[in-house]
């Protein structure tokens, strides 16, 4: 079996293939039927402008701008002053116009922090941008 791996291509672009073989004495076969493959678009870009605000003693609501690209968004939360490691996904948010989600079931007067990314389901593929910066919020008393 033969290969060939065409890089440095652009994303999201249609591209049309065929291929023949050569002999010694460079007599070459006929050309195969054409295919055609599409490069995987770029991830959508990092949400922008996240807030996180506690809006009673057990919940916190968080907004952000809406990414064109997006097919949903994934957040995720660790206790305030947590590791890397500490961070664990929350939710997965359909996109809309204004996304907004509210992390309920929280404990009174807790600090957390939150952050968000854009996902592409692409083909059935998964394409996630980065993660947004944290941003702290508390619950209330």
């Amino acid at each position: 079996m033969t290969s060939y791996r065409d890089e440095g291509l652009r994303a999201g672009q249609s591209y049309a293939y065929r291929v023949r073989a050569m002999f010694p004495g460079e007599d070459f076969t006929a050309w195969s039927a054409e295919v055609a493959a599409t490069t995987d678009p770029d991830p959508p870009p990092i949400p922008e402008n996240l807030s996180a605000s506690g809006v009673s003693s057990s919940a916190i609501e968080l907004k952000w701008a809406s990414v064109e690209r997006a097919t949903r968004y994934e957040v995720q939360r660790r206790p305030d002053g947590g590791g890397d490691t500490a961070w664990v996904v929350v939710a997965s948010v359909e996109r809309s116009p204004e996304p907004v989600y509210r992390d309920a079931g929280l404990a009174a007067g807790t600090g957390y922090e939150y952050r968000v990314r854009s996902i592409l389901v692409y083909r059935a593929r998964i394409l996630p941008s980065g993660w947004s910066d944290p941003v702290p919020a508390r619950t209330e008393s």
